[in-house]
């Protein structure tokens, strides 16, 4: 398996020199991914995936903070040796977003709970063997996921910090409309600790 992979995260926070969380301050912020993997039998089939998420937020007081966040993700799969040739799903999406710090200092524990919608598109396409002819098919769908996260961060220096999330106990739902309109509910109640889960940031105080 050969795997090659970009990860690039910015936060920055407007204000005097302080080693932790201060009310009245902006937050701005995001993270940049880009990843590229060959796996199967012989490395023949391929995956990529892109996701940019942009954020700004607001100290309310040194306990509290409010913010959105925006993203943007497309991931596609190119299969070898399988019934589907390839599939693409994009999405966008807006998350609004409400942090507390518990006893506020130079490290210390965080809730965030947030609101994510997103909109998307898939695209599957294969070879119909009894129609003997490519198929292409399209579907939209609608996700909509409330919950909330713990986290941790530290102020390594008085400008610079560094903060982490892991998990996420949420409601999800999601809609699939097809190209004939029908469509598929689907909703997911339930506690995610999988690696995919963890998210890291750094901040700076200037």
């Amino acid at each position: 398996m050969k795997t090659l992979s970009t990860l690039f995260i910015f936060a920055f926070a407007f204000s005097g020199s302080f080693a932790q969380p201060v009310s009245g301050k902006l937050i701005l912020g995001g993270n940049f991914s880009f990843s590229f993997e060959h796996y199967g039998e012989d490395n023949q089939s391929k995956s990529n995936s892109f996701e940019i998420n942009p954020n700004i937020g607001f100290f309310i007081t040194e306990k509290t903070a409010i913010g959105v966040r925006a993203g943007y993700s497309m991931t596609k799969d190119e299969y070898a040796n399988s019934f589907y040739d390839s599939e693409k799903v994009s999405a966008f999406g807006l998350s609004p977003y409400f942090r507390y710090y518990i006893k506020p200092n130079k490290g210390g524990i965080f809730l965030q709970s947030s609101l994510q919608l997103y909109f998307g598109k898939e695209k599957t396409s294969y070879y119909d063997e009894y129609e003997m002819q490519d198929v292409v098919e399209e579907s939209n769908f609608t996700l909509m996921n409330i919950g909330v996260s713990p986290g941790v961060y530290y102020y390594i220096t008085e400008k610079i910090a560094i903060e982490a999330t892991f998990g996420r106990l949420s409601y999800q739902f999601v809609t699939t409309k097809d190209e004939d309109d029908n469509k598929n509910k689907q909703n997911y109640f339930g506690l995610s600790l999988n690696p995919q889960s963890i998210s890291f940031g750094v901040v700076f105080n200037l």
